[in-house]
């Protein structure tokens, strides 16, 4: 395993953005107003997918952006699933994201 490449917040936000996808509402959570509809794709929840702990997740774009925002440490880690920004937190927690580090290996 490779030694962790720090990542500028701006590096990792830029990336983040680009890794972010579009999760479709449940037909309950429908948004314009009949409901069950699955007619509007595209509608749906901007996410990014997390590893924290053996635990995983999905979050919304803008809580991974928070959490960059207020980052101890960004840095591009070796990760077999592809999850290889890592975060470390204000309080010392590392969160591993569903994004790719760019080829060359450092942004």
């Amino acid at each position: 395993m490779s030694e962790p490449i720090d990542v500028t917040v701006e590096d990792a936000l830029r990336a983040v953005r680009e890794a972010a996808f579009t999760c479709q509402p449940e037909p309950e959570d429908s948004t314009c107003g009949h409901t069950g509809c699955t007619d509007h794709p595209g509608q749906g929840r901007l996410i990014v997918h997390c590893f924290a702990g053996g635990l995983g997740a999905d979050w919304d774009l803008a809580s991974v952006e928070n959490e960059i925002a207020q980052a101890q440490r960004i840095a591009w880690v070796d990760n077999v699933f592809g999850h290889e920004l890592g975060v470390l937190n204000r309080e010392g927690r590392v969160r591993n994201f569903n994004v790719r580090r760019p080829a060359g290996g450092a942004s």
